[in-house]
This record gives structure tokens, C-alpha cells and sequence, in this order.
């Protein structure tokens, strides 16, 4: 792919002829390969991608009246929780 790009301005100004820009080693069957190949790894990467975020929109925003599970096991929550009776009601 170096050699390739490398080539592109010399033959884009004039310099070499497009017939000695192309690379032999370079065959039609590799070039389908390693484009099929690229199809396949996007298709996949951005398959996974747009599941994934249908996912977050489908589980949406939780409610605002819900408890947020996140900080009721934290050290504050421990502590604030210490001064409350089992009913809620301060000590």
C-alpha cells in the first residue's frame, strides 16, 4: 500500500507513466480478497455497533421516581444510612 500511495503523485504530475506505476506482484484475485475481507470486518464492527446502541435506545432513560442502584452501596450511603431508624425516620 506504501508503494502504491508513493507512486500516485509522480504518475498524477506526469513524471512516470501509469503502465509503471502498477504493481506486478499485485493480482486481481488478492485485490478482491483483501476488499471482501474490509467489507466483511466493517460489516461486523458496525453491525455490532448499531446493535448496540438500538439496545441503549430500546432500554431508554430509567424514571425519575426510580432508585439509582449506583450509589446505594457506597461509603456515604453507609454512613447517612447509619443515622436512620429500619423505618427511614432519623435517630
Amino acid at each position: 500500500m506504501v508503494t502504491e500511495i508513493g507512486r500516485q503523485p509522480y504518475t498524477a504530475y506526469g513524471i512516470i507513466k501509469t503502465v509503471h506505476s502498477v504493481s506486478p506482484a499485485i493480482v486481481g484475485p488478492q485485490v478482491l480478497a483483501s476488499l471482501l475481507a474490509f467489507v466483511v470486518i466493517y460489516t461486523l464492527v458496525f453491525g455490532a455497533g448499531i446493535y448496540y446502541i438500538i439496545k441503549l435506545i430500546r432500554k431508554g432513560i430509567p424514571a425519575k421516581d426510580e432508585k439509582e442502584q449506583f450509589y446505594e452501596h457506597s461509603i456515604e450511603a453507609t454512613m447517612l444510612g447509619a443515622n436512620t431508624k429500619g423505618d427511614g425516620s432519623h435517630v
